[in-house]
């Protein structure tokens, strides 16, 4: 988890520092008048105005856990971005033909998403559009059907049979969980694996597992299950029938849902309206045509 979240962290600093090298562009030459310099380097200038801008910018979470000695070295790789940014210009490959294009297609990226923030940051969805979508989407907000077990892991099949046959003498399962069950993580407490649903049951052992494991009856014990790793003899103690979620408890999800798909929708007719506009040509048999020219030359 705390790779996980490093990662996360890390990934957070490096959009802040490619956000860093674009204002410092856009305050290029500014002098101390035009905020307190944090580092420059030549006429380019870095403010702590553009640096904490592009804190707030991100609206990330993890950047909170930015720091002082990561904000440091923050500072640093502004500096050499700005050393290679200088030394790319003085070469002329800001001249060159294809770092143009590549150029024009991001400033075409940054425009159509500043449009699109534009159009959408203003759609809202009201309670009853919230709860219409709930409404309409019930299969979506599900909880899935569960079953609480408990197992007990063995190396071989005739060792999970030996297993029964003990059960069957009135062996209670959580004392042989706790004397002959491989999982280390189970054993202490009688098997125990809580409740699962399908794909957990599935995710944690194998397919085969969770087919034997939704076809018993509660209280049931199984035949030997070939897992993964060994054997497993499985006790079913309890089962959960599917049940819709309430809305209260999954509101906040819901809206966020329907708010996605008002925007889709809005970006659609958008985008319709558009092509209402404007005036659209397509040459789509040109590429048949380039596809037949490539089959030929192979």
């Amino acid at each position: 988890m705390e790779m996980k979240r490093l990662g996360r962290l890390w990934i957070g600093t490096c959009l802040v520092m490619a956000g860093l090298v674009v204002a410092s562009q856009s305050i290029y030459g500014k002098d101390s008048k035009g905020g307190n310099v944090l580092a420059k380097v030549d006429k380019s200038v870095l403010t702590t105005e553009a640096f904490d801008k592009q804190f707030e910018n991100m609206h990330m979470p993890q950047m909170k856990s930015v720091t002082p000695d990561m904000k440091k070295e923050m500072v640093e790789r502004w500096i050499e971005s700005e050393l290679l940014f200088q030394e790319a210009k003085k070469k002329g490959l800001d001249k060159n033909e294809d770092v143009q294009q590549r150029m024009e297609d991001m400033k075409k990226q940054i425009l159509i998403q500043s449009l699109m923030q534009d159009k959408m940051k203003e759609l809202k969805v009201s309670n009853e559009e919230v709860e219409q979508y709930f409404n309409s989407h019930k299969q979506d907000f599900q909880v899935p059907e569960k079953v609480k077990l408990r197992h007990i892991q063995v190396a071989t099949e005739d060792e999970a049979k030996e297993l029964i046959k003990s059960l069957g003498e009135g062996a209670k399962f959580e004392d042989l969980a706790g004397e002959k069950s491989q999982d280390v993580r189970t054993k202490t407490r009688g098997g125990d694996l809580g409740y699962m649903d399908r794909n957990q049951c599935t995710r944690r052992f194998d397919a085969s597992f969770a087919t034997a494991v939704f076809s018993m009856e509660t209280g049931g014990v199984s035949e030997p299950v070939k897992g993964k790793v060994g054997y497993h003899v499985i006790k079913l103690d309890d089962k959960q029938p599917a049940k819709e979620e309430e809305f209260s408890k999954v509101k906040d999800r819901v809206e966020k849902m329907a708010i996605r798909e008002k925007q889709m929708n809005e970006y659609k007719t958008f985008i319709e309206n558009l092509k209402k506009k404007a005036k659209i040509e397509k040459h789509l048999e040109l590429l048949e045509e380039a596809k037949e020219a490539t089959t030929e030359n192979k």
